[in-house]
């Protein structure tokens, strides 16, 4: 899907607090040996792990276009999206400032598409849809997977350590198993809570993450997307990024918002 690009921190992603982490001890201070790059990343599968996926989620997805040749930004389009995890469907409507509007979109997101990846709330330590759909015939899709690493401890990776920057730990993580399904590459986790700040996947996509009420979710997914063709044979490289912005976890969604059936009979009552 996407083509690494190292960046530098985002505005508004930087030291983000995370939950505090549950049974596992804190970092290493003083006297202390630093940790081991493994048992970094089984305290950041921890940390990330610590509070359970909200079965709602509510979310707003802005897509820019970003021409390195050219320094220039397009703001494509956003969207405002109402997802239930137990099955992964989603209500969507284009959106401006925050507000949707337009015709009722039926959807399934998913965190390993080129095009609108989402939810924010997916597991990055998991399977790259983990709690979303997968259709029947997911293997013959075409669809590429940003992200994949198995739940059972750390089996699937060896973790090098790659320093310290910005009060963070970098590790370098070489899949164990099969490469294309394990595809982190890179990640920078806290020193001092050992939250997941940052993953690179296998020269795919760059994703920050952050917190919102104590549930860790992604912030931005930055990557290559191709050659834009508007430019005829200049070599001109388009980059998207998307945004996931005003994200909230209501209790409960009405249930026609997941029946596509039901949307007619509530136009005039839709979210926006």
């Amino acid at each position: 899907m996407f083509a690494r690009l190292a960046l530098k921190p985002l505005q508004g992603l930087g030291a983000v607090a995370f939950a505090a982490l549950l049974g596992v001890p804190g970092p290493a201070g003083g006297g202390d040996a630093q940790p081991s790059p493994q048992s970094i990343l089984a305290r950041a599968k921890a940390v990330f792990r610590a509070r359970p996926r909200p079965p709602f989620v509510v979310y707003t997805l802005e897509r820019f276009e970003h021409l390195n040749e050219l320094g220039t930004v397009e703001h494509r389009y956003d969207l405002r999206i109402w997802y239930r995890a137990s099955d992964g469907a989603a209500l969507v409507r284009e959106a401006i400032d925050g507000k949707a509007f337009g015709p009722l979109r039926f959807e399934h997101p998913r965190i390993d598409v080129d095009v609108d990846p989402g939810p924010p709330t997916f597991d990055a330590f998991g399977a790259a849809t983990a709690g979303a759909y997968r259709p029947a015939n997911d293997r013959d899709s075409g669809l590429r997977t940003v992200a994949r690493v198995s739940v059972s401890g750390n089996a699937d990776y060896d973790a090098q350590f790659d320093g310290v920057e910005d009060g963070w730990y970098r590790l370098r993580l070489a899949p164990l198993g099969d490469p294309a399904a394990h595809r982190l590459r890179e990640i920078s986790v806290d020193m001092q809570g050992y939250a997941l700040r940052r993953a690179l996947t296998d020269g795919r996509a760059d994703i920050r993450f952050g917190e919102v009420a104590g549930v860790p979710v992604v912030t931005t997914i930055f990557g290559l997307t191709g050659i834009d063709p508007r430019f005829g044979r200049i070599d001109v490289k388009r980059w998207s990024e998307y945004r996931f912005e005003a994200v909230a976890f209501p209790a409960a969604l009405p249930d026609w918002y997941f029946d596509p059936a039901q949307y007619g009979a509530h136009a005039r009552d839709a979210p926006s």
